[in-house]
């Protein structure tokens, strides 16, 4: 499911960031959606689902390709799935904070 709507999202043009009046988001200097142009809240509807789970469901992309097939095959749940990507996101920034402390007090008692 993540996969389609990523593909939807690609076809539709659909833009992250801010989508008001002024055209003030990242795209600086780009006009803002046209009227047609649809958004991640039209492509939820459209598929039955809130923005929340449409956005879910596109994080398991993220999740390396056997446990998206796990997912695709019901084997195991969009929940489940997601508290892995947690768990690996959450034990990837403390691998990212220990491994800058080890780097600072190598150089702390090699200077």
């Amino acid at each position: 499911m993540g996969r389609i709507i990523c593909e939807l999202e690609r076809v539709y043009g659909v833009r992250h960031g801010s989508n008001n009046s002024k055209g003030t988001n990242q795209y600086i200097g780009e006009p803002p959606m046209a009227d047609d142009q649809k958004s991640q809240s039209d492509i939820a509807e459209q598929l039955g689902m809130s923005v929340d789970a449409l956005n879910r469901y596109k994080k398991l992309t993220t999740l390396i390709p056997e446990i998206q097939d796990m997912v695709q095959d019901d084997k195991l749940s969009p929940s489940v799935a997601s508290r892995i990507i947690t768990h690996i996101t959450f034990k990837n920034h403390q691998l990212t904070l220990c491994t800058s402390s080890i780097s600072g007090a190598q150089s702390r008692t090699e200077g």
